[in-house]
């Protein structure tokens, strides 16, 4: 199960062209929790979400 850039969605314009950002200090410390900032690569908005990567 993936929950990645491949399927979050933008909180600002919809769109689907999401990728991962980078992290930042704070953002360190959050993805102990799963928390990963990620960048709309149309309307530029930066947002955190939960990202988890299980590979089977």
């Amino acid at each position: 199960m993936i929950i990645g850039p491949e399927n979050r969605q933008c909180p600002g314009c919809g769109s689907k062209r999401v990728r991962l950002s980078h992290r930042r200090r704070l953002d360190l410390l959050l993805s102990l929790f799963l928390v990963r900032p990620f960048r709309c690569r149309d309307c530029y908005l930066r947002f955190r979400g939960l990202y988890i990567r299980l590979v089977l």
